[in-house]
C-alpha cells in the first residue's frame, strides 16, 4: 500500500544527500566505470533525476507546498523506473527507501488530478481497456 507523501516527511528531511543512491559501493566493483546504479541519473545527468534530488529536494518542496505541478516535474518523477537500486543501497545504511517516496509522489500527482506524461497515459489506458499492454484482448492474442 502506498502511503501519503506527508508520511515520508521524516525521510525527506533526513536524506543525507550522500549520493549513496547514485553509486554502488566502490569496493564491490573493479572500476569506477561500473559504479553508477541510477539509470535516470546516468541518462539525464541532473541531480533531480536521482533519488536524493527527488526525495531530498522535490518531495520536501511538495510537502511544504512550495512546488507547483508542471510537465517537467511530472517527467522527472515518472522517468524513474523504480528498479530498487537506490532502495538497496540507501537501505543498507538507513531505514529509508527512496522508491516508496517516489511512488507516493506519483500517487499525489494522480490524486491532484495530474496525468502521467505522454506514453505513460497511453500505457495506462491500454491496461484499463485490454488488461494488458499489448493492445489486444486475451482471446485475440
Amino acid at each position: 500500500m502506498i502511503k501519503e507523501l506527508e508520511e515520508y516527511r521524516h525521510w525527506c528531511w533526513n536524506c543525507f544527500r550522500d549520493s549513496m543512491c547514485k553509486h554502488v559501493f566502490t569496493w564491490h566493483v573493479k572500476s569506477a566505470d561500473f559504479e553508477d546504479i541510477c539509470p535516470t541519473l546516468t541518462r539525464y545527468k541532473f541531480d533531480a533525476y536521482a533519488s536524493q534530488g527527488k526525495m531530498g529536494d522535490l518531495a520536501r518542496a511538495m510537502i511544504e507546498g512550495e512546488l507547483e505541478w508542471s510537465d517537467k516535474l511530472l517527467e522527472v518523477i515518472y522517468q524513474d523506473p523504480l528498479c530498487g537500486a537506490c532502495d538497496y543501497i540507501c537501505g543498507r545504511i538507513t531505514e529509508m527507501q527512496p522508491g516508496q517516496v517516489i511512488q507516493a509522489m506519483r500517487a499525489k500527482a494522480l490524486k491532484d488530478g495530474m496525468s502521467p506524461p505522454g506514453g505513460f497515459k497511453v500505457f495506462l489506458d491500454d491496461l484499463r481497456e485490454y488488461l494488458n499492454p499489448y493492445k489486444k484482448h486475451d482471446a485475440e492474442r
